[in-house]
């Protein structure tokens, strides 16, 4: 613990370090010279004395030196000093270790073990030492995750740590293969019932008392679990706040063309042989989310189509024709559009593979059919227009800019940018999905539970959620959004 002392000022008489210096007479003098307040320093010469006392020398001190208390106030390495940190915030941790190149592992203690009283040998006893204990090694969960430079993956395993020992300490550590040392480690989870010294408590200066801190008594009943399966149709509030919207996020490497399932070939071939592939990731009510990719060929679409379908192409070429022979191609970066109603043909030119968006709903009096094929190049900071400051800003100056390519009422698809900052989102009266073009943000929903998102990620925000976004990166998305 490092104590801080203020600054003491000592006036001393400018007359006596400089009895022979003339005044100039011409110049008025003033009684008491004023701090300047242009840049608001006045206050320095406005505080109130500290307190002091006198020493045995006869010397006044100030005393504003800080002691660690030692009852019942564990302290575990780096950040101790906080309170326990939240979801989204270890979240930040372990994006800068990963950042830095360190390896991440997981560690985990039982209470009894975690910080030990009786240290045997070594003489040195943890209520006289803050932050000492020498059962420095914690079980490892599973191992090292050597050349881990996804965050996500260390908070699944914390996850599944917590999971497995919900009643023990957890900490995680980054290890710097270069220096060959552990360049940090902090705790990501502590017993549910331990006693959280509060921050006034955890360290003592004389002036008030500090006895220990008990934690507060266990309820009778714990609160049911949050539901584990997927969500479908309409929801309850507690329903959504409790349900973990962590799962409602995929990165890229979830719609990778190996984990995709064969669905056999195509029907009404005309050329090529093509086979196609899926994975689904999400329903809720009338919205899926998933993935498809198919081999070169072509085949007639008869059937007019009973959903909306959107789709963001991240590889292969190929093209929709109308009935009328009007021919909509698309490429890497286009995003398509095809309406309820619609029905043509496809033809595959390169293999393809796409994730998209389905939504099922009413006829729309008066929608159009027509395709919509919109390349990337459309989404330009000269096509999309200036930005706005960002409603419900809470930390940075987030600014936001926005184009809808389609829009009949239920189904809107669009495009969205973001600069870095920080807002709260009310609670969503319609469904939305989202493709990550580029960008970082964590979204950290009402039960605490935080993700983090990168470019590659399609991320599911069901009707009812709210929560908070903080941007690190500037975020570019394609976002499909449908109501009832």
């Amino acid at each position: 613990k490092i104590g801080i002392i203020s600054n003491v000022s000592v006036a001393t008489s400018f007359a006596a370090v400089a009895p022979n210096v003339k005044r100039n007479e011409s110049r008025p003098q003033s009684a008491h010279a004023k701090a300047y307040v242009g840049l608001k320093p006045a206050t320095l010469f406005n505080k109130a004395p500290p307190p002091a006392f006198t020493v045995s020398n006869q010397s006044v001190t100030t005393a504003l030196f800080k002691v660690w208390n030692p009852t019942n106030n564990k302290f575990f390495e780096t950040l101790s000093f906080l309170p326990p940190l939240s979801d989204a915030e270890v979240a930040k941790q372990i994006d800068y270790i990963v950042g830095r190149g360190w390896c991440p592992c997981i560690e985990f203690s039982e209470t009894e073990t975690a910080l030990t009283l009786d240290h045997g040998s070594d003489g040195i006893v943890s209520p006289a030492s803050c932050g000492y204990y020498a059962n420095r090694y914690w079980p490892m969960w599973k191992l090292p995750m050597f050349g881990c430079n996804d965050p996500n993956q260390v908070l699944a395993e914390i996850a599944a740590c917590k999971q497995a020992f919900p009643d023990a300490y957890i900490r995680v550590c980054g290890f710097d293969s270069v220096k060959q040392v552990q360049s940090t480690a902090m705790l990501v989870h502590r017993p549910p019932n331990e006693a959280v010294v509060p921050l006034q408590a955890r360290s003592v200066d004389g002036t008030e008392s500090y006895g220990g801190y008990s934690a507060p008594p266990t309820p009778a009943s714990a609160a049911p679990p949050p539901p584990q399966q997927q969500p479908g149709g309409s929801q309850t509030d507690e329903q959504i706040d409790k349900f973990p919207w962590t799962d409602l996020a995929a990165p890229i490497q979830y719609f990778a063309l190996d984990k995709l399932t064969p669905k056999g070939p195509r029907k009404n071939v005309d050329h090529g042989d093509p086979h196609d592939f899926t994975r689904p990731f999400s329903k809720i009510g009338g919205a899926s989310v998933g993935s498809w990719a198919c081999t070169e060929g072509g085949w007639d679409s008869p059937t007019p189509r009973t959903s909306t379908e959107t789709f963001y192409v991240l590889e292969g070429e190929g093209s929709v024709s109308d009935p009328d022979g009007t021919r909509h191609p698309f490429g890497p970066g286009d995003t398509v559009v095809l309406p309820k109603g619609w029905w043509g043909r496809w033809d595959i030119a390169k293999p393809i593979h796409k994730v998209w968006v389905v939504h099922e709903h009413p006829d729309v009096h008066g929608a159009s059919t027509d395709v919509v094929v919109e390349p990337l190049a459309s989404f330009s900071p000269a096509e999309v227009g200036p930005h706005s400051p960002r409603k419900g800003a809470v930390y940075g100056f987030p600014t936001t800019a926005t184009r809808t390519i389609y829009d009949v009422g239920t189904t809107s698809v669009g495009y969205w940018t973001c600069t870095p900052g920080s807002f709260v989102v009310g609670k969503r009266s319609s469904f939305e999905s989202f493709f990550v073009l580029q960008g970082v943000f964590f979204l950290t929903s009402p039960n605490g539970s935080a993700r983090r998102c990168v470019a590659g990620d399609t991320v599911v925000l069901p009707k009812g959620w709210s929560g908070h976004w903080d941007i690190i990166e500037t975020v570019e998305k394609i976002w499909v959004e449908v109501s009832d």
